[in-house]
């Protein structure tokens, strides 16, 4: 199934190529800048008409046609490799499409994705993941809207696993402000599933905004599942760094732990992430990361993850 994904992707990405024609840049222009330069227009012609079909897609539905021009959809692509001392290495293939219609139902899209799972996207740190997702590509429809001050979202859809199953979920989020500098984000997830039945998701941020490039953080979740009913606890500090426009630092710290009749440590980690974008829509991470794994007697386990994303957005 993720092969057949990724093959209806390259393909639509293809054609549009085909469709878009650029004239040759000058001889002046190194190869490399030439070739980025003109990737770079391909993906831009790919934006302009992901964006163009949601409009005429959200128009058809609605019957409710406008001037307004549609900037959120999105693709995001994004290859990793992971070397480790203990365990086998490991790559993976992340992709998240997001179709925007935003008239039906003021705030309704269509989603391809197998990044559910990641916590911290704000600050370009993908690594963390909430204690009971996966990486199995799901598609279904996303409802966001915003009432009396709480964020809340509604999906319903399809995970894409070699046995699918279905799951529809409400999440619903508030961000409250302590002052200037400091806040602390709560959010609420319920999710039913034919494969595992109820989940429940519970999380606290704490940030600080220590000036416009560094922010800290403090991360903790809470998940219990309706069958196996064992507490799930997970909990990080973060430091984020923005040098500038085009580059990320992330130092983080965390463990994870269940408790059933007792109660376990599971994992120990430290890493550090560095993300640079070589291009607005080309990037890639370096993330040097240490665990101490029960599994593994928590024996030092040392990894290195190099990620290469494109990102076609506005």
């Amino acid at each position: 199934m993720k092969t057949l994904v990724l093959l209806l992707i390259f393909t639509h990405t293809l054609l549009a190529f085909h469709l878009h024609e650029k004239k040759d840049e000058t001889d002046k222009t190194p190869f490399i800048d030439r070739t980025l330069n003109k990737v770079e227009n391909k993906l831009e012609y790919v934006y302009d008409k992901l964006n163009s079909s949601s409009k005429y897609v959200d128009e058809l539905l609605t019957n409710e046609k406008d001037n307004q021009i549609y900037e959120d959809s999105y693709i995001r692509i994004e290859y990793f490799n992971k070397i480790q001392t203990k365990g086998d290495n490991d790559s993976e293939l992340d992709v998240d499409i997001k179709f925007k219609l935003p008239k039906l139902k003021k705030k309704l899209s269509f989603q391809l994705t197998n990044t559910d799972d990641k916590i911290n996207k704000k600050y370009s740190d993908s690594n963390e993941k909430s204690i009971n997702e996966d990486n199995k590509y799901s598609v279904g429809l996303l409802y966001d809207t915003f009432k009396n001050k709480y964020d809340l979202k509604f999906k319903t859809g399809i995970k894409l696993t070699s046995d699918p199953y279905l799951f529809v979920q409400a999440k619903a989020e508030k961000n409250f402000k302590l002052n200037f500098n400091s806040s602390i984000l709560v959010k609420e997830k319920i999710r039913y599933s034919t494969k595992d039945k109820f989940d429940n998701n519970t999380s606290f941020e704490y940030k600080y905004n220590y000036n416009s490039k560094i922010h800290i953080s403090n991360f903790f979740e809470y998940h219990i599942n309706s069958e196996d009913k064992i507490n799930n606890y997970y909990s990080s500090i973060r430091l984020n760094k923005t040098p500038s426009k085009s580059k990320y630092i992330n130092y983080v710290a965390s463990y994870s732990s269940t408790y059933d009749s007792s109660y376990r440590t599971n994992q120990y980690r430290v890493y550090s992430s560095y993300r640079k974008y070589i291009r607005k829509w080309l990037y890639y991470d370096l993330v040097p990361e240490i665990q101490w794994n029960r599994s593994n007697d928590f024996d030092e386990n040392y990894i290195l993850k190099i990620n290469l994303g494109v990102l076609i957005a506005k």
